[in-house]
C-alpha cells in the first residue's frame, strides 16, 4: 500500500517511520486516525519514539504528544523540532 505523504517514493508503505511522521505532521485528522487505525497506537508510538524526525514544529510536537499519541515518557525535542540545528557528532 502507497501513501501520498511521503513525496519522494511513490512506493513507500504505511508502516515506514517516514510515512507515519510525514502523516502526523502534514496529514488531516482523518489521516491520522486512518493510520492509527491501520497500526495500532502502540505501533505508532513506538516508532515516533524509536525513530525521530525534524519535521515537526513546537505547537505540532505539543499537540501529537498530548492528544494524539500521549507520550508519557520523556523524550528530546530537539530531535523533532524542525527549527533545532542538526547533531554533528
Amino acid at each position: 500500500m502507497s501513501y501520498s505523504y511521503v513525496w519522494y517514493n511513490k512506493l513507500a508503505s504505511l508502516d515506514s517511520p517516514d510515512t507515519i511522521h510525514n502523516t502526523l505532521v502534514f496529514g488531516t485528522l482523518q489521516d491520522i486516525h486512518m493510520l492509527i487505525e491501520s497500526l495500532g497506537k502502540p505501533y505508532v508510538t513506538e516508532v515516533f519514539l524509536q525513530h525521530p524526525m525534524k519535521v515537526y514544529t513546537k505547537s505540532m510536537l505539543s499537540f501529537i504528544t498530548k492528544f494524539v499519541l500521549p507520550v508519557s515518557k520523556t523524550f528530546d525535542d530537539t530531535l523533532y523540532l524542525k527549527t533545532t540545528p542538526r547533531r554533528t557528532r
